[in-house]
């Protein structure tokens, strides 16, 4: 089956001014509109059968902005499968987006020709992910169950410049390799990378809305971007399609 892999959308209708970053966020040009250009263009290209989103949906968005999104989605006629993000407030996805009330991590696991499990490993505002028991103790019992899966979570595992990885991840790490997965699809750097967790193969999506560069001095520097991935994923493994990063406009640069 073929899968479009994306990541850190960042939706949001309107983007605040309150702070150097959201004042970035508000330079941007429609992360939406560069959404749609992304799924239209992979769309004539591949016959898609599952979008999956590995986190940060919208910027602290409110439940109507992810109604939109999901209306969007929808339009589609294929399953879309996502994680949260750190970026992601949980009770305003479920209500946008689920129609329920909750503000649980978002643990699921969706069946299509193979087992998605969409693992939560985020928290509202922390940068660096977050676990506990409650959430590795489901995973581990997806993992017993759902021998051909691929696990969707936010957060990567490799530190990468300006983004650590995963505080706590060697507890995740273990529970993973006790039972292993067909592979990880994470986001959160906004860049792509692919490697592997033991013998574990992750792939990590670029953004859809913009990422950074961080220079030598200390400098970091902003850009709009439109990254995707595709794949071709089966029982056997993951088969790296297509991978893009298509850099736009600077935005904004911190010193």
């Amino acid at each position: 089956m073929k899968v479009l892999h994306l990541s850190d959308i960042h939706y949001r209708k309107a983007y605040l001014s309150k702070n150097p970053y959201e004042e970035m966020l508000s330079s941007m040009d429609s992360s939406f509109t560069r959404l749609q250009s992304v799924v239209t263009n992979v769309m004539t290209q591949f016959n898609i059968d599952v979008i999956v989103i590995t986190g940060d949906l919208c910027d602290d968005g409110s439940i109507k902005d992810y109604t939109f999104l999901k209306s969007y989605f929808d339009t589609l006629g294929i399953p879309v499968y996502v994680c949260l993000g750190n970026h992601d407030i949980s009770e305003n996805f479920y209500q946008g987006w689920c129609c329920e009330n909750s503000n649980q991590p978002y643990l699921r696991t969706h069946e299509n020709q193979m087992s998605w499990v969409c693992f939560d490993n985020s928290k509202h505002g922390y940068a660096n992910g977050y676990i506990d028991s409650k959430r590795l103790t489901w995973l581990e019992e997806q993992l017993k169950v759902h021998k051909n899966c691929i696990v969707m979570m936010h957060h990567q595992f490799d530190d990468v410049p300006g983004t650590p990885g995963l505080e706590n991840k060697y507890l995740l790490q273990d529970v993973l390799m006790k039972y292993p997965p067909v592979a990880v699809f994470n986001g959160h750097t906004h860049w792509f990378k692919t490697g592997k967790i033991g013998n574990i193969p992750y792939f990590t999506a670029p953004s859809v809305s913009f990422r950074a560069v961080n220079e030598p001095d200390g400098t970091v520097i902003f850009s709009q971007s439109q990254g995707y991935c595709v794949y071709e994923v089966n029982a056997e493994g993951v088969y790296l399609m297509k991978e893009n990063e298509v850099e736009g406009k600077q935005l904004s640069i911190w010193r």
